[in-house]
């Protein structure tokens, strides 16, 4: 952890020289392959089960300091790749790099980097959260008291770390399971369904968990979930898989700004409106029982909509509003052909 600190230290004052002068001419491009460089990358990675590929050539990036959903249909193989993430199962062919570093080559160095907590953490019920972290930290070499309390601090579970696990809450053993992740102080956490069985407020209480690791920690987050919104909400990247193959990947606000979007319209006159969109080649009317209340439907790509306004004010229709609607799920169906299941 020491040496850990003394990097971002250097990285830090690097920089700094950077933006101060243009000296130093090998420190700047070391810091700056630092920070660009992936922290993790899947190159071709399959694993197969007899005659069925659960996953297949699949190729995703995370650059440092993402909040990285993970998402595809039930089946999709989002659980077989987290498995070979975390080093679980070998995968049948391919690799994976971390910290540009080959997994396979290099396992006991590059795992003692990352936290990972895959479905339902288990824990001794008749022991303290306290004494839990004592005893995973003990598996490591030993962990100080000052990190254990500083993880239940960041989990929010300081003033309950003396209580037994089983009078937790299922919420409370959520961030317990992040606590225990982070007790090695990692650079990358990878989360598989961290909010679930979680009611509202437990949910609302990792999502904060995982904003505050990323913005306040500086920790790269790998997340899957099932929760569609959960990932609109807080991550920045993304990659959707189907059939344990890539489906696409990138930042989260442009893939969704892409395409088609739903998009209601508030203008009078109502019929000239309906006229002058239906003369539109790129703007698509919907008929029917949602063009009703005096809100017009339609859907056309998102950068068609200041033109679309445009041209309904140059012809003489008041616009009062006009609110584009695209959610993820709403991608997320495009893009896995109508699966329903996440």
């Amino acid at each position: 952890m020491g040496g850990q600190a003394v990097v971002n230290f250097d990285i830090k004052f690097l920089i700094s020289n950077l933006t101060r002068n243009k000296q130093v001419t090998n420190n700047s491009e070391f810091a700056y392959k630092f920070m660009s460089e992936p922290i993790l990358q899947t190159h071709n990675l399959s694993k197969r089960f007899k005659k069925r590929f659960a996953v297949s050539e699949l190729n995703i990036e995370v650059e440092r300091s993402d909040v990285f959903g993970f998402l595809g249909p039930n089946g999709a193989g989002k659980s077989t790749t987290i498995r070979m993430l975390l080093s679980l199962i070998n995968p049948t062919s391919g690799k994976i790099t971390l910290f540009g570093k080959n997994l396979h080559k290099h396992r006991g160095e590059l795992l003692k980097r990352i936290g990972g907590l895959v479905e339902k953490p288990d824990f001794y019920g008749h022991l303290s959260a306290y004494d839990n972290l004592k005893f995973i930290g003990s598996l490591y070499g030993g962990v100080s008291r000052s990190r254990i309390e500083e993880v239940l601090d960041i989990v929010k579970l300081k003033d309950r770390m003396y209580d037994k696990v089983k009078t937790y809450s299922h919420g409370m053993k959520q961030r317990l399971g992040i606590a225990q992740a982070l007790i090695g102080n990692p650079e990358l956490i990878i989360l598989d369904e961290p909010t679930s069985g979680l009611d509202p407020q437990g949910m609302k209480e990792v999502r904060e968990l995982i904003r505050t690791l990323s913005s306040e920690h500086n920790i790269t987050i790998f997340l899957s979930s099932h929760l569609l919104y959960e990932i609109e909400l807080v991550s920045n990247r993304m990659a959707i898989i189907n059939k344990g193959k890539l489906v696409i990947q990138g930042d989260v606000q442009e893939l969704l700004n892409s395409g088609e979007h739903r998009v209601q319209i508030k203008a009078e006159p109502h019929e000239k409106a309906e006229q002058v969109i239906k003369s539109l080649p790129s703007v698509h009317l919907v008929d029917g029982t949602e063009n009703r209340n005096g809100v017009i439907v339609v859907y056309t790509p998102f950068d068609n909509i200041p033109a679309l306004n445009k041209v309904l004010v140059d012809n003489g229709v008041s616009v009062s509003a006009i609110i584009p609607r695209r959610s993820l799920e709403d991608y997320f169906l495009e893009m896995t052909e109508g699966a329903s299941d996440v």
